[in-house]
């Protein structure tokens, strides 16, 4: 009687990892040519150990790398916090864009918070694209709790020449930087 290769447990790595060759290497292969790959198969396929095992090649060859499971990530907010940690040991701070919608600021907040993972937050870009300068306010005021700082774009027209304009998109920067500057310069880090 003869012994079967594949074993039924966790994850198939170092010997348990049998007659892969093939897809192993297509996978390393796109891997390194930062190709977008899907895996499709049922469960217990060996999606998984594939790739982990395509990964520790990669990572060998000096690829960076960040690994997540995302299985149990039924919302965007722990999807975030998984993805952080994933990547945070090779960053000094995670940056961040956040566009608060609505009526849904406490959502970025919850968002904004999944991204705390023991280094600094910084929210690289917002704007009120979404929601009212108001909600915005709000965001960025409940975002000090959990940002060190934020960052917005700005096109560089004078206040004053922003409030002769007739322009659309000159009005709403000029309500962003009648709201984001004056929260700037008193923001405590």
């Amino acid at each position: 009687m003869s012994t079967n290769p594949f074993a039924f447990a966790a994850l198939a790595l170092d010997a348990a990892f049998a007659d892969r060759e093939r897809e192993l290497a297509e996978l390393v292969r796109d891997m390194r040519n930062g190709q977008d790959v899907v895996l499709v198969a049922p469960r217990r396929y060996g999606k998984s150990s594939l790739v982990l095992r395509a990964v520790e090649e990669v990572v060998a060859g000096g690829v960076l790398v960040a690994y997540c499971d995302l299985m149990r990530t039924p919302t965007k907010e722990r999807f975030a916090a998984t993805l952080a940690k994933a990547i945070v040991d090779d960053l000094d701070f995670l940056s961040v864009h956040l566009y608060p919608q609505g009526d849904k600021v406490n959502e970025a907040i919850a968002t904004l918070k999944g991204f705390a993972v023991d280094k600094p937050v910084v929210i690289e870009e917002t704007f009120p694209l979404r929601c009212s300068p108001k909600e915005l306010a709000e965001f960025i005021d409940a975002s000090q709790q959990h940002a060190a700082g934020c960052i917005g774009f700005y096109w560089g027209k004078p206040p004053e020449e922003l409030r002769r304009s007739q322009q659309l998109g000159d009005a709403l920067l000029l309500q962003w930087l009648e709201l984001f500057v004056p929260r700037a310069a008193t923001r405590t880090p």
